[in-house]
Parts: C-alpha cells; structure tokens; sequence
C-alpha cells in the first residue's frame, strides 16, 4: 500500500511507549534506497524515522521506537562514516588488472570507486571524472 506525502505532512507520530515523538515535516530518500520520515520533535528538533520503523499509518502514525530510541538510531546513522567521505582503504583500481578497464567505467581519483562507461561524475562522491 502507498500513501501519499500529503496524507502524511503534519501527522503525529506515536511511539511504542504510547507518547507522541513529533509531527511529519517532509518525507526523505536516502542515497541508499531507504524511505523515511522527517519529524520534528516536541523539543524542536528534527529526526528522521525510517519507514521500516513504521508500523501503521492513519490518523496518527505509530513507531516501534520511543523517541529516545528514535533519537539515537537518527545521530548513529549520521555520525556513520557518509559514502561522500573518502574510505581509508583504496580499492585495487581495475585499470591495474589486464582487461577491467575496458569492462568497466573510469575509476574515480577521489574515493576509487569503478563507475559505469561514459560517467562524467563520480556516482558515489560526485568528484568530475577524466
């Protein structure tokens, strides 16, 4: 079932411990694929919940985590090290392996990820490519 970003804008959510967490202020998509809620809290902040957190949608939105947990879950995923960061480790770049480059796209020179032929820019930190 799908629902509609108006039917969820300005709709409280409910946490497992029955008291409210927030209202909807938006939806939001990570880069990854995940859906999730902006909600701004009742102390004004905003945290995202993410739909598999969901449990049902009506007249108010009900959570399988308390604020607090909702709160924590939030800050770890955005503390996480961003795929927009470079990684420590540099992968072996393809060109380095006899007949990769030809299968494969240009490896970025900012994080080394092999991106499709023809990329002009980094699919995963947006760094120009040769």
């Amino acid at each position: 079932m799908f629902i509609k970003r108006e039917e969820l804008i300005d709709k409280t959510v409910i946490g497992i411990d029955g008291n409210a967490i927030g209202k909807v202020s938006d939806i939001m998509i990570s880069l990854q694929g995940k859906v999730g809620l902006a909600v701004k809290t009742k102390d004004g902040d905003e945290i995202v919940v993410e739909a598999s957190d969901i449990s049902a949608a009506g007249e108010y939105i009900l959570c399988r985590l308390t604020l607090a947990q909702a709160r924590d879950k939030y800050m770890r995923a955005k503390m996480a090290p961003s795929a927009l960061q470079q990684s420590p480790t540099q992968p072996v770049p393809p060109q380095s392996v006899p007949g990769m480059q030809a299968q494969m796209g240009p490896t970025c020179p900012s994080c080394g990820h092999v991106n499709p032929p023809g990329a002009r820019f980094c699919e995963r930190c947006g760094t120009r490519l040769a």
